[in-house]
């Protein structure tokens, strides 16, 4: 089973031999992986529809993984025992949802627990709520996929709460990165600010913070 390069990019991230829970686990594709490279020795595959949930056992049941993948009809967390959740995907939702899913859940700040976090937009609003909330972003792997660039985050709770700049919320640790899609996730920030200071421009508004970021991210493409 070969997973998408954005799906393999958070499959990478899972510690091994922990439970996993999946949110929002669309077709099973990524709790199915885990289970068939051993790497997580149970999986719970959820979501907040029927119809998913659906494909997901069917997949499961094609790939003999009924004892490996369980499904849980859940929104977000809500119905996810603890003792199943020790690796928590929450992958391909808005920054805004997954920083509800985040805050509504009674044991997601307990330091054991590990995210793996997919934003498919309002990245930088996701990492502004994370470092207020005392969560570590501890590594971001950029991924091109498609007409797509985007990030996926491990995350863990330290307690340590803190206003980022507004650099780091709008790159985060891609800056640190190693991976081959680094430059092409800073270029699309740089043209989405630049984008911003020429509509403020147009409209005679003030944009000296949008400038600034601008141009610390030409430099980090430097």
């Amino acid at each position: 089973m070969k997973l998408g390069r954005r799906l393999a990019a958070a499959a990478s991230l899972v510690r091994p031999g922990i439970p996993v829970c999946d949110v929002g686990t669309d077709h099973g594709l990524l709790a199915c992986f885990l289970a068939q490279k051993g790497i997580s020795p149970l999986i719970v595959a959820s979501d907040i529809a029927e119809k998913p949930l659906d494909a997901a056992r069917n997949l499961i049941a094609s790939l003999g993984l009924e004892g490996q993948v369980r499904t849980v009809l859940s929104d977000g967390l809500r119905d996810i025992p603890p003792d199943l959740a020790g690796e928590i995907c929450i992958l391909g939702m808005g920054g805004e949802l997954i920083a509800e899913i985040l805050q509504e859940c009674p044991y997601a700040k307990e330091e054991k627990r590990h995210f793996i976090l997919q934003p498919m937009t309002r990245a930088n609003y996701l990492r502004k709520f994370l470092c207020e909330q005392g969560f570590s972003i501890e590594r971001e792997i950029p991924v091109e996929e498609g007409v797509h660039v985007y990030t996926v985050m491990s995350v863990v709770y330290t307690g340590e709460k803190y206003i980022p700049s507004a650099l780091f919320q709008t790159v985060g640790r891609i800056p640190e990165s190693n991976f081959p899609d680094r430059e092409t996730y800073l270029r699309r920030e740089l043209i989405r600010i630049e984008r911003i200071c020429d509509g403020k421009c147009r409209s005679g508004q003030p944009y000296p913070e949008e400038e600034a970021l601008a141009e610390s991210l030409r430099e980090l493409l430097k």
